[in-house]
Parts: structure tokens; C-alpha cells; sequence
């Protein structure tokens, strides 16, 4: 059995599934973090076993952060995280469980995920996550294998998370972004374009998808904002995933 784990800041959502190929269900838990690592870890440990049933054949994880050069230790957690930080997940996993563990930023993991099981297979193409923070990947395919690398956050997203993400709008407004108001979600939209447009000024992509709780809430008024400016903006889209993509992309860390 193949477990996908994807670490948010505020809930863990886990996977299985008895194959890796033409992935159309698999069946899945979530739970709400208390942010007390031994006691959230174990947690995870308990539905991972009654998940699986059986014996564990793989294990991906995917957590908002950076990752030590040897890819065991998320060294840079989001600060809704820090308890995870430069804890020892993939030996710990591994003791556990006794097979292959892989972990990776979840920003390159969601882009792995639409990269194998989305609308725009075999395409080349940058990811965009927004949800509570604002990240990215570039895609492209070499031999039948997607490549993801994650975007420098500071150079690319610092500045586009600080005004549109999930956090920067609880912090600014003291509201969640579910309940902005129309003119509050106008200035946001606002905001969104403009860094949007000097994103693709400097990258240039073909094609940019869009993923995270606030891309896939806000859609329509994505679209609405990217469409009704002439603007040589490239194909952008929204990932045909949902909530998923990060269990997808868990999954897809082994094909």
C-alpha cells in the first residue's frame, strides 16, 4: 500500500492507495493539528496504519518548507510549523514503518501531482500555489519523467504572499478570506494581477496553473481578473485537482 501525507498549517490530510498508476480514488483522512509535534506525529502514525491495512510499501510527504540537502529534515517549516522544523521525519517515519519515505516541499509536490494526474499531462508548465501562503514550481518533462524545482520564494512570492496570502489577509484585515467582503476581495484581485504580471514579465512560462484553498475558492473571480484586462498573460489555468493535488503529488513522488 502507498501512503500520501500532505502537511498544512492547520490540518494533515493522508492517502492510500494499492497502485501507482491511473490513480482515480483512493481513500483518505483528515485531521486537525493541535501543533504538539509527539502528539500530532502519533496521530499521523495511527491513521497511516489504519489506512494501510497491511504492509507499507512507500511513504511521500509533502510540508510548506525548505528541506535539508539530504531531503530527511524540513529545516524551514511555515511558522504555523515550527514545531516540525529540524525534526527527524524520515528516519522517524522510517522506523515506523519500515519502507522507502520520501519527503519534499509541497509547493513541488502539488506541481508533481498536476504534473501525472491533472488536466495538462506531458505539458511543461509552472505551478502556483495560494492558500495560506504563496509558492511555486517549474515543470518540465524529460523522458517521460515531470522535473519539478521549487522557485525561490523570496525572489518570486515574499512580496505577492505578504499582500494576497491566506495569513497576510488574516493578519490585515482580521477576518479569513472566506468572509472578505466584495469590495476587500476586489482590492486582493487587485493585488493578485499585478504580481502576476511581474511574474510572467520575468519567467515568461507557456502555461501557469493555479492551485491552494484560496485559487480553488476564488476561481471565478481569478478567471474574471486575469480575463478582463488586454494583457499578454500566458494560458493560465486552475488545477483540475482540488483539495487533492497534494495527496495526487504525494503519490506521484514515486512514478
Amino acid at each position: 500500500m502507498y501512503i500520501s501525507i500532505d502537511i498544512g498549517g492547520t490540518n494533515v490530510r493522508v492517502a492510500a492507495s494499492s497502485t501507482l498508476e491511473n490513480i482515480l480514488s483512493f481513500t483518505k483522512k483528515e485531521f486537525k493539528l493541535i501543533h504538539n509535534f509527539d502528539q500530532d506525529f502519533s496521530h499521523l502514525t495511527d491513521i497511516i496504519k489504519e489506512l494501510a491495512q497491511e504492509k507499507v510499501d512507500a511513504i511521500g510527504v509533502g510540508l510548506p518548507g525548505d528541506l535539508n540537502r539530504e531531503k530527511t529534515t524540513f529545516i524551514s517549516p511555515s511558522k504555523n510549523l515550527a514545531e516540525w522544523s529540524n525534526k527527524p521525519i524520515l528516519k522517524m517515519l522510517t522506523d515506523v514503518f519500515h519502507c522507502r519515505v520520501v519527503l519534499e516541499n509541497d509547493a513541488v509536490v502539488a506541481a508533481i501531482g498536476e504534473a501525472y494526474f491533472g488536466s495538462e499531462k506531458k505539458r511543461n508548465f509552472i505551478y502556483i500555489t495560494w492558500g495560506t501562503g504563496i509558492g511555486g514550481a517549474i515543470v518540465h518533462w524529460e523522458k517521460n519523467k515531470a522535473l519539478a524545482v521549487k522557485l525561490d520564494w523570496y525572489r518570486y512570492f515574499q512580496a505577492w504572499e505578504q499582500d494576497c496570502g491566506g495569513n497576510a489577509i488574516n493578519i490585515h484585515l482580521g477576518k479569513s478570506a472566506q468572509l472578505l467582503t466584495e469590495e476587500e476581495w476586489k482590492e486582493i484581485m487587485k493585488n493578485f494581477y499585478k504580481h502576476i504580471m511581474e511574474f510572467c514579465k520575468i519567467l515568461k512560462p507557456a502555461l501557469i496553473i493555479v492551485g491552494g484553498g484560496i485559487a480553488m475558492e476564488q476561481a471565478g473571480r481569478l478567471y474574471n481578473t486575469i480575463h478582463s484586462q488586454e494583457n499578454e498573460l500566458p494560458e493560465i489555468k486552475v488545477s483540475s485537482l482540488g483539495e487533492d493535488i497534494g495527496l495526487y503529488g504525494a503519490f506521484g513522488l514515486f512514478k
